[in-house]
């Protein structure tokens, strides 16, 4: 029997709504933080302030697209049935990749035996 795993759009929309939230408030910080050092480390800090902004304006603008296209539909929930590559099952390809790898000498035969033992043992 095949696992499901659940992937959900929610949580990426709460934490883009919490980041168009916060970064306006890490702007002002920047810019107040600015005006509150000396005179001697301001070239300096405005430097950084300038570094801060590009990088809270570019949070923000990925923020805004990711929550469009989760409003468009282009994420959206999902739901994966299984762990296959290629319509094969785990347990096969498992058991491929095994023998690949005695076949290039990186496992004993004994190494081979006892792992192939246990992909066996697995419920499948």
């Amino acid at each position: 029997m095949s696992k499901k795993i659940k992937i959900s759009a929610k949580p990426v929309k709460t934490i883009f709504t919490a980041q168009l939230i916060m970064l306006p408030i890490f702007m002002i910080l920047g810019i107040v933080l600015l005006f509150i050092v000396d005179r001697e480390v301001r070239p300096y800090m405005s430097i950084f302030v300038f570094i801060w902004e590009i990088a809270c304006i570019a949070l923000v603008v990925n923020a805004i697209n990711t929550l469009r296209k989760i409003k468009n539909g282009k994420i959206e929930v999902a739901e994966v049935n299984g762990l296959q590559v290629n319509g094969e099952s785990n347990f096969a390809s498992k058991l491929r990749d095994l023998e690949a790898l005695k076949k290039d000498g990186l496992i004993s035969s004994d190494e081979y035996k006892k792992k192939r033992n246990e992909i066996i043992k697995e419920k499948w």
